[in-house]
């Protein structure tokens, strides 16, 4: 357990010290996106109209990070990509299907 704990305290350093000590906050932006899709699905599926497009404009469209990464993505190898759409889908899993 020390070793682990020292190793991602040691891990937080570096990131802080490639940060500059700033706090880019992409965490709260995701966790905030989450929510606004997980509240974008029940309004559609309650078919609470105002709710679901009150969600749907609560999602930050408009991130700088994301428009600096995408190119990045798009230029990834098969390998790199999978990685990122792995990532994407353990946390927006598709609904079930009708055939689910």
């Amino acid at each position: 357990r020390l070793k682990a704990l020292l190793e991602s305290l040691g891990t937080m350093a570096a990131v802080n010290s490639v940060m500059g000590g700033q706090n880019p906050q992409a965490v709260q932006k995701l966790v905030s996106d989450l929510k606004m899709l997980a509240a974008y699905e029940t309004a559609a599926d309650w078919r609470e109209n105002k709710a679901a497009d009150a969600a749907f404009g609560a999602i930050s469209w408009d991130d700088a990070s994301v428009k600096a990464a995408l190119p990045e993505y798009l230029a990834a190898s098969g390998p790199e990509r999978a990685k990122v759409d792995y990532a994407f889908n353990a946390l927006v899993p598709r609904p079930p299907q009708d055939i689910d």
